[in-house]
């Protein structure tokens, strides 16, 4: 009997697999502070910004944890290449977007969060 997830719970296990890996041995490494730093601010990022800025903002940095974050994303949302799809969505694909993303990346804070309790705001 074949199991189905919901969305919602597959981006759960995923989101929890991704940052899990990121967490990894070496949880207090300044990649780890710059990574949980944009799990913690990256659903407010995409919700006040929106999915392209949001993504070209982390790319443009010279910023691992910035990259890895935006790359996790993508992989959540089964997007390799996030910046093109966004930059070339139609209007009501890329609203869509917007909203899938602002869901994929409150499971990566979620995960971030629990995992380091440093961050507690």
């Amino acid at each position: 009997m074949a199991t189905h997830r919901t969305r919602q719970q597959q981006r759960a296990i995923d989101g929890h697999r991704l940052v899990g890996s990121r967490f990894g041995a070496d949880g207090k490494s300044a990649d780890w502070k710059k990574y949980r730093t944009f799990c913690k601010k990256g659903p407010t990022l995409l919700q006040q910004s929106g999915v392209m800025q949001t993504v070209a903002f982390c790319l443009s940095r010279d910023d691992a944890g910035a990259k890895h974050w935006v790359a996790d994303l993508a992989e959540l949302l089964g997007k390799s290449d996030l910046a093109q799809v966004a930059r070339e969505a139609p209007l009501a694909q890329y609203l869509a977007l917007s909203r899938d993303a602002i869901e994929a990346a409150t499971w990566l804070r979620r995960f971030a969060m629990s995992l380091d309790p440093e961050v507690t705001e």
